[in-house]
């Protein structure tokens, strides 16, 4: 009997902090993995040596800086990725990444840097890449920041900025998404379902 072949794709899984993306991202990862795909797992800031070296940078240092100084540093990160990603799919793997080039967007425009030098610094570092699916698990801020508050770890610089900020951000998510055509799951629905609607969009 002959096996199916089916050809890898890179995907991403954006939303704000608290709307489950990562717990998304790790079933997906998972459910490729038990289905024998060999799967590239990423993540924003991260994944590349050289952008998990500056992770903690990104994250918790507060230093004053202004938001092109960070697009321009994640960007860098981001171009490493994509040279991952590029070369996973090569070898037909299955690329799957926790947040993107979009969060870079997305964050730094929401704290005032012109959409138009964000857009042209993704570009750059994107190349002539597109990612093959993109998503984005939507949930509101009030439920979003319950969430935050029940777990128990470190809050990066990003969510202690406040409600109206991440309001902003979820904005900015949703206006992005329309314009890039993501699928858009709705992230306040059971863990199961939202499993459910990831696979159902990988088309597995």
């Amino acid at each position: 009997m002959l096996q199916l072949i089916v050809m890898g794709k890179s995907i991403f899984i954006e939303g704000i902090d608290g709307s489950g993306k990562s717990t998304a991202t790790k079933q997906l990862v998972e459910f490729l993995q038990e289905r024998g795909e060999k799967v590239l797992f990423l993540r924003e800031p991260g994944g590349s040596q050289y952008y998990e070296a500056i992770r903690e940078h990104i994250h918790f240092q507060d230093y004053k800086r202004s938001p092109l100084s960070d697009m321009l540093t994640c960007a860098g990160g981001i171009a490493e990725n994509i040279q991952l990603t590029k070369a996973a799919m090569n070898r037909n793997e299955w690329v799957v990444s926790d947040r993107s080039y979009v969060s870079n967007y997305v964050y730094q425009v929401t704290k005032g840097l012109n959409e138009n030098t964000a857009e042209q610094i993704n570009k750059l570092a994107l190349g002539d890449f597109n990612y093959d699916i993109k998503i984005l698990i939507d949930v509101s801020v009030p439920v979003a920041h319950k969430r935050l508050e029940k777990i128990d770890k470190k809050k990066d610089r990003w969510e202690t900025l406040g409600q109206d900020y991440f309001q902003k951000v979820r904005e900015t998510y949703l206006n992005i998404a329309r314009k890039e055509n993501f699928v858009v799951i709705n992230g306040e629905q059971s863990v199961e379902e939202v499993k459910k609607q990831l696979i159902d969009t990988v088309g597995l």
